[in-house]
C-alpha cells in the first residue's frame, strides 16, 4: 500500500535523468514531466496465488527468462545480466514457496 508519495522538486541542479521533455520536446504538447519518491508497504503473493498464476517453478522460469530477454531487447538490462536476473528472481519465488 502506497503510504506517501512527494513531488521530487526540480531545480537548476536536480531533473529527471536523460529526460524525455527535452529530447522530445514533449512539453509543447501538454506534458509534464515529474518524479516522486514513494514509500510504503507491498505484501508478496502466497505460495497459493503462485501456483495458480504460474504452475510451477520451471514455468515462471520460462517467463522471467523472456521477460528479460525482452527488457535487454528494450535497453532496460544489460546483456550480461539478463541470466543473473532471471535466476535472481526465480530463486526469489522459490524462496516464497513455488515449487
Amino acid at each position: 500500500m502506497i503510504k506517501e508519495m512527494k513531488l521530487i522538486p526540480v531545480t537548476e541542479k536536480s531533473h529527471p535523468f536523460i529526460t524525455a521533455v527535452n529530447a522530445c520536446e514533449l512539453e509543447s504538447h501538454g506534458f509534464v514531466e515529474e518524479e516522486f519518491f514513494q514509500t510504503g508497504t507491498a505484501k508478496p503473493f502466497s505460495p497459493v496465488l503462485l501456483k495458480e498464476l504460474y504452475g510451477s517453478l520451471d514455468h515462471y522460469r520460462e517467463l522471467a527468462a523472456v521477460s528479460a530477454k525482452n527488457a535487454v531487447a528494450k535497453g532496460f538490462v544489460l546483456p550480461e545480466d539478463e541470466a543473473f536476473l532471471v535466476e535472481e528472481t526465480v530463486k526469489i519465488a522459490a524462496a516464497r514457496g513455488l515449487s
